[in-house]
């Protein structure tokens, strides 16, 4: 068998309505060198797995195809390390079953990039974002990305999942629990190099209002972006620490006008984060945060739930 240059990662999950969409643009793909598909359905409850097996069958376009329904479900996270994992390639290209390519010449583009600046580790490109039905409800989602590109110290950013094309590492340190491990996986990956922005509508990315994220309610999601940042702290370097702890700070506020209670869990959960790691918090971040909490905690005591500026504009003051 071939080495393949590239690996492209097909992760699906109740697709069946788009995966053909996702497999179109796969298809579509020019390039110079040779491709694996690595394609792991995640015990889906309709026929997505059916429609990719059916689909690519007879293909010739790729050097090696890796196609399997898992048996139990491992979640979003659990997929994606199962498709990592079995990658060949010295590339891996992402795809989800729900979004697809439009550009024929992206991984072309992205694979020259990174094999002409081994200083860079990921390059992705922008999108356009989509509805259930295909119609195109924003042209670009990323609106001010720099091209120049990011490193640590700039991120969170956004960065389409489906748009991706990076380096294949060892990706078994990467956490298993992490709400938002698009977030965290690049963060991972700036410890290796620089990530780079295409500024070419090169996909689409699908919203669906009854997805697992979509569906959340607004709290849910600043919860999960909370504890994504909390695990995020375990990766950045020391300098960034107040940054970190200046972004959670803010999500716990804003959970305390959306969700009394979990802000109230997640107050206490972040006080027991500072006790585990105390190296992550020097004596006069300790005294800041404790001083924060000291004002949330009498705001609550008073009964007072306005001010929601007014504290943001304070974490911003302080840190």
């Amino acid at each position: 068998m071939k080495h393949p240059l590239l690996s492209i990662c097909l992760r699906t999950f109740n697709n069946e309505k788009f995966v053909l969409d996702a497999l179109k643009g796969i298809l579509m793909q020019k390039v110079n060198f040779d491709l694996e598909l690595v394609c792991s359905d995640d015990c889906s409850e309709d026929h997505t797995y059916a429609v990719v097996k059916e689909a690519i069958k007879d293909c010739s376009k790729f050097v090696n195809i890796h196609l399997v329904r898992q048996p139990e479900n491992l979640g979003y996270t659990g997929n994606l390390l199962y498709l990592l994992n079995n990658c060949k390639g010295d590339y891996i290209a992402l795809c989800d079953g729900d979004d697809y390519w439009s550009a024929p010449n992206k991984l072309q583009l992205q694979v020259d990039f990174l094999e002409a600046n081994p200083d860079f580790e990921v390059c992705f490109t922008n999108v356009c974002t989509i509805d259930e039905k295909g119609k195109v409800i924003k042209k670009k989602l990323v609106k001010y990305g720099n091209s120049a590109g990011y490193t640590m110290q700039d991120l969170p950013i956004i960065a389409p999942t489906s748009s991706r094309v990076f380096r294949n590492r060892d990706f078994s340190s990467i956490s298993k629990t992490v709400p938002g491990e698009d977030t965290y996986m690049l963060l991972y990956q700036s410890k290796f190099g620089n990530i780079k922005f295409l500024d070419i509508v090169a996909g689409a990315y699908r919203y669906q209002s009854e997805s697992v994220y979509s569906s959340l309610a607004i709290s849910k999601r600043k919860d999960a972006n909370l504890k994504t940042e909390m695990e995020c702290m375990g990766l950045v370097t020391k300098n960034l620490y107040p940054k970190y702890q200046k972004i959670i700070l803010k999500k716990i506020v804003e959970l305390r006008y959306l969700d009394k209670e979990l802000y109230s869990k997640r107050l206490e959960d972040f006080k027991s984060f500072m006790k585990t790691y105390p190296e992550r918090f020097s004596v006069w971040a300790s005294i800041k945060i404790n001083f924060l909490v000291g004002v949330l905690r009498i705001l609550d005591y008073a009964g007072g739930y306005g001010g929601r500026s007014f504290m943001l504009k304070v974490i911003n003051k302080t840190f």
